[in-house]
């Protein structure tokens, strides 16, 4: 994502990693922004920016998992170990 015409965010696909969904909150940038003002706001434009390219994002995400897992195109090199993430993930949900 730019701001200003300067690279602020990425998303990094390749370091992609299953999550419990008892980890996931729902942001309240309110107490952000009474301490950096700057920062809240770099944190929503990202939000927006994830919210309006959620389809891309997704397609993506998904050509990478894809692309690791088969082994095609040397992702398997440079790609967290996907199917060994999801392994201790079923792990930690059957607990």
């Amino acid at each position: 994502m730019k701001s200003g015409g300067e690279q602020k965010a990425t998303i990094r696909f390749v370091y992609m990693f299953p999550i419990v969904d008892s980890a996931l909150i729902e942001i309240d940038y309110t107490e952000e922004f009474k301490i950096d003002f700057k920062y809240t706001a770099l944190l929503i434009k990202e939000d927006l920016y994830i919210n309006q390219h959620k389809a891309r994002i997704h397609e993506i995400a998904t050509k990478t998992y894809t692309n690791a897992i088969t082994k095609r195109f040397g992702f398997e090199n440079f790609c967290c170990d996907f199917a060994k993430l999801e392994e201790k993930h079923r792990a930690y949900e059957a607990q």
